[in-house]
């Protein structure tokens, strides 16, 4: 790695930096939409899903929401996951987020969203999924 003929070319370094910039201020986007967690116990898992996740998955999950991310949010209604489509597998997703290639493409709600509000999503998103 001393040898400079290995180092990477900047457009990749700075390509590699803005992505890695864009996922941490999508995930501060997200982390700001989820301070208030006391909710009436009587709102909807729909209404969670559009102040939680409609910003990157869209209303009706189809991976096009309205944050500028630099690459898509999954489609919800096509993407099979994993450990399979069943809540708990969605449950592990939405609490544990998602990596690829070392960056942040979702962040975890783990901490963030009570228990039963994750759930509740889960429960929401399972139903436009793709079933095994």
């Amino acid at each position: 790695m001393n040898d400079p003929s290995s180092w990477p070319d900047r457009s990749s370094l700075l390509r590699t930096c803005t992505e890695r910039c864009f996922a941490l201020l999508a995930c501060l986007l997200d982390m700001v939409a989820c301070v208030e967690t006391d909710k009436d116990p009587g709102e909807s898992a729909e209404a969670w899903f559009s102040e939680s996740c409609a910003s990157c998955h869209g209303v009706n999950g189809d991976g096009r929401g309205t944050l500028d991310l630099p690459s898509p949010a999954a489609d919800l209604r096509t993407v099979t996951l994993p450990g399979g489509n069943s809540v708990e597998a969605i449950i592990a997703v939405i609490e544990r987020g998602v990596e690829k290639d070392f960056l942040v493409t979702m962040p975890g709600f783990k901490g963030r969203l009570p228990p039963e509000q994750i759930e509740a999503i889960a429960r929401h998103v399972s139903r436009w999924m793709v079933k095994e």
